[in-house]
């Protein structure tokens, strides 16, 4: 399991992924500050892992911190 930083640092930054993704980079930035990613936009950054041929799968990414 890795920080949701680290995943994004290794995927080009969050100004890449948030270019890349389509994403609005405040919800990419937030994602960083809160070390956590909606399941349902993970299928995005594995896409953006696998054009990037960097290894990246669900289980690298951080479990949401309970409540």
């Amino acid at each position: 399991m890795e920080t949701v930083e680290s995943i994004l640092n290794r995927l080009g930054g969050y100004a890449t992924v948030a270019t890349e993704g389509r994403i609005p980079a405040t919800t990419v930035h937030s994602w960083q500050r809160s070390n956590s990613v909606p399941e349902w936009r993970r299928p995005t950054l594995l896409a953006i892992a696998k054009k990037k041929g960097v290894g990246l799968s669900e289980t690298d990414f951080p479990e949401r911190a309970a409540a």
